[in-house]
C-alpha cells in the first residue's frame, strides 16, 4: 500500500514497501513475480508522467506477464488499457492463452496481431 525510499548505512537509497498488514519489505523480501509487477507499476507510473509532460510516445511491451499467474495478467493488462487511453501501447507476447485473459480484462479495447509463424520464413530462408 505504501513505497517508500529509506537509506542505508553507506548512504545508498533502497526501496521499501509497507503492506496492508503494516509489514515492512525490502525489494529482496519479496517473491520474483512480485518485484515483477511492482517494476511494472513504477514503470507505467514512469510513462504516465512522461506523457503528462511532453506528450503521447508510442510503448512497447515484451512479455511482462511471464511471472504472472491468470489473475495478475488481468490487473496487468487493465493498467495497460489505462495506460493505452493516454498513449499508444503496443504489447508483445509468443503466449496465446493471454489473448483470452486480455479480452476478459480490456474486452473489445484489445487489438491483436498474430504474427506469421517464424518457422516459415526460416525454412523459406534457408
Amino acid at each position: 500500500v505504501e513505497l517508500f525510499v529509506d537509506v542505508d548505512d553507506k548512504g545508498q537509497g533502497f526501496l521499501v514497501a509497507r503492506r496492508r498488514d503494516r509489514v515492512i519489505h525490502v525489494t529482496e523480501q519479496m517473491s520474483k513475480g512480485t518485484r515483477e509487477q511492482l517494476f511494472l507499476a513504477l514503470r507505467i507510473a514512469a510513462i504516465e508522467r512522461y506523457v503528462e509532460t511532453s506528450g503521447p510516445v508510442p510503448v512497447i511491451f515484451d512479455d511482462v506477464f511471464v511471472e504472472s499467474d491468470d489473475a495478475r495478467c488481468v490487473e496487468i493488462f487493465t493498467a495497460l488499457g489505462e495506460l493505452a487511453a493516454k498513449t499508444q501501447v503496443i504489447l508483445l507476447t509468443h503466449h496465446h492463452h493471454l489473448v483470452k485473459v486480455g479480452r476478459q480484462a480490456l474486452g473489445d479495447m484489445l487489438r491483436v496481431q498474430e504474427l506469421a509463424s517464424a518457422k516459415l520464413t526460416l525454412r523459406a530462408a534457408a
